[in-house]
C-alpha cells in the first residue's frame, strides 16, 4: 500500500520560510512553478497552499515544450530551482536546455531522475546521490559515466544518444543492482569496446 501524502501544517513559520526560498528563485523557474501549479506564466508569489505544495511535495515535473506532453511552454537552462527540495523522490525536467545537474547534489531522498532531451554535459552531481535507483538522461551530451562509480543502487541507466566514447565508471560492483542498462546507440562507442565491457562486467549494453 502507497504511503498517503500529507502537507505539513500550514504555519506562519513555514510561510515565511516558503517566501523566504521563492525569493531566492531566478525568474525562469518562479515562471516554471507558476506555469506547473498555477498554470499563469509570471513570477509573483503563489498563494500560501500552493507554496506549502511546492516546497513538500515528492514528486515534480517539468516537460518543456517540445515534450510529448508538456506543462510549460518556457525553458529552463539550469536545476537551481529544486536545490532545497529535500521531499522529492521522483524529479522530471526534460525538454529543456539544461547544460548541468548543479543543484540536485543535496537531494538525498531522490530515487528517480528524469532529466532526458537537454544539453547536458556534466552530471557530476548526481555522484552523491546514493538512493537514486533510476536515471534517465538519454539525448544530451554526456562524454562520461565515471561520475556514477560509486551510485550502486542504480537500476536503471537510460543513457543512449550521448557523446560516450566508452562505459568507464560502470563497473562489477553496479551488476547487482543494474539491470536495465540502456547505452546504444552511442557513435562515439566501439563495437569491440561494448563487447569488452559486457564480457567484463556482466552488464548487458541494451538498445532504445
Amino acid at each position: 500500500m502507497n504511503e498517503e501524502f500529507v502537507l505539513p501544517a500550514l504555519t506562519a513559520e513555514n510561510i515565511d520560510k516558503y517566501k523566504l526560498w521563492w525569493n531566492t528563485l531566478t525568474d525562469p523557474w518562479k515562471i516554471a512553478f507558476n506555469a506547473v501549479y498555477t498554470n499563469a506564466y509570471t513570477t509573483d508569489l503563489p498563494g500560501d497552499d500552493t507554496l506549502n505544495l511546492i516546497c513538500n511535495v515528492s514528486v515534480m515535473r517539468f516537460a518543456g515544450p517540445t515534450a510529448m506532453y508538456p506543462n510549460m511552454q518556457t525553458e529552463l537552462d539550469d536545476m537551481s530551482g529544486i536545490s532545497q527540495l529535500n521531499n522529492l523522490k521522483i524529479l522530471v525536467v526534460v525538454n529543456h536546455n539544461v547544460t548541468s545537474l548543479k543543484g540536485v547534489e543535496g537531494l538525498n531522498n531522490l530515487e528517480s531522475l528524469f532529466v532526458f532531451e537537454n544539453k547536458i554535459c556534466d552530471i557530476s552531481s548526481v555522484s552523491s546521490l546514493t538512493n537514486l535507483k533510476e536515471f534517465y538522461f538519454q539525448s544530451n551530451l554526456v562524454t562520461s559515466l565515471k561520475d556514477l562509480s560509486q551510485n550502486f543502487n542504480l537500476r536503471t541507466i537510460y543513457c543512449s544518444r550521448n557523446k560516450l566514447e566508452n562505459l568507464d565508471g560502470i563497473t562489477e560492483q553496479h551488476a547487482d543492482q543494474l539491470t536495465n542498462f540502456i547505452c546504444l546507440p552511442n557513435e562515439l562507442l566501439k563495437d569491440r569496446d561494448i563487447i569488452q565491457f559486457e564480457n567484463k562486467v556482466g552488464i548487458r549494453c541494451n538498445k532504445g
